[in-house]
């Protein structure tokens, strides 16, 4: 799963990283269709509904055998953050169809938009269900295979679910682990019978205690920050 997320990123990066967070995220949908229209019978020069195979097809995907544009150039921090959210955007085709709406596609062009299997950069060269977004025009709605567009919205949602699942084991983790490297408040020496003390030994009990009530302010000021820990 994790390398199938990696390498549709690439993708979309590849592929659309000029086109912002939708454009991408709508070349990750397209994949996800095709995975799904191939569980149908469709076949995209492979039969496969391995993710890694689909993209590999032959002929598939420009990116793949382009030395100029290659699928395994570096990208930047900031790139692979717009390509984490395109993911997480089209896991949720709801969302991402509201979105490209709120981006002034109508409606209907937007839900083609996200059931499509395929896309180039050349206008769709007359395949069916043809729509452009951007620098990209999308095509070959899932429909066409044999899988209703409904279910695309239902399958996907669930898996949008289980990745917000996981996601939220994973900041749940970190808090657990945060909590028990945390500075925890210090005791101050409890002298019970101050007079059996001699008067050095009460006074570095009282120095002892001065500074606990030093740091225990340090950590009550800096609960929160960077500082805590």
């Amino acid at each position: 799963m994790s390398q199938d997320k990696e390498l549709l990123k690439k993708l979309a990066l590849a592929e659309a990283r000029g086109e912002g967070v939708l454009g991408q995220a709508l070349v990750i949908r397209s994949v996800l269709n095709r995975q799904e229209a191939i569980k149908s019978g469709a076949n995209f020069n492979t039969r496969s509904t391995n993710i890694r195979d689909i993209v590999y097809a032959p002929n598939q995907y420009e990116p793949v055998g382009d030395s100029r544009n290659s699928i395994d150039q570096s990208f930047s921090a900031a790139q692979l953050s717009s390509a984490e959210k395109a993911y997480q955007l089209a896991l949720n085709p709801a969302e991402l169809q509201r979105r490209i709406e709120s981006d002034g596609v109508s409606a209907t062009n937007a839900r083609g938009l996200v059931l499509s299997t395929g896309f180039d950069s050349l206008g769709g060269q007359g395949r069916s269900n043809a729509v452009t977004y951007r620098g990209h025009t999308f095509t070959d709605n899932i429909n066409n295979f044999g899988v209703t567009g409904d279910s695309i919205y239902t399958e996907s949602n669930s898996r949008y679910s289980a990745a917000d699942a996981e996601r939220d084991q994973e900041a749940a983790k970190l808090q657990a682990e945060n909590e028990r490297n945390a500075v925890a408040p210090k005791d101050k020496i409890e002298v019970s019978n101050p007079k059996e003390l001699s008067q050095e030994a009460l006074r570095s009990a009282n120095a002892i205690n001065d500074q606990v009530d030093v740091v225990n302010k340090l950590i009550k000021d800096n609960e929160g920050t960077d500082y805590d820990q």
